[in-house]
């Protein structure tokens, strides 16, 4: 079973993959959506052993995240 398909099977994520990713990436940003639907502080930093598409992946997510709180600052 790859990442992408365990990431989704194991609860649905609150935010999609993109179309478009590797295994390690889905998986980085499976850990991310974990943490943030537990209400886990978001300024989270991936662990040094990560290698870097799953490291890439777990920030992506986080910044999805607060994209839209960085929006409403601007106005």
């Amino acid at each position: 079973m790859n990442a992408m398909t365990k990431a989704a099977s194991i609860r649905p994520l609150t935010l999609p993959l993109p179309e478009v990713c590797t295994d390690d990436f889905a998986a980085g940003w499976a850990l991310a959506d974990g943490h943030i639907f537990n209400g886990d502080a978001l300024q989270g930093v991936p662990p040094a052993t990560w290698n870097e598409e799953k490291a890439v992946g777990y920030q992506h997510r986080l910044a999805a995240e607060l994209q839209p709180t960085e929006a409403l600052r601007g106005m």
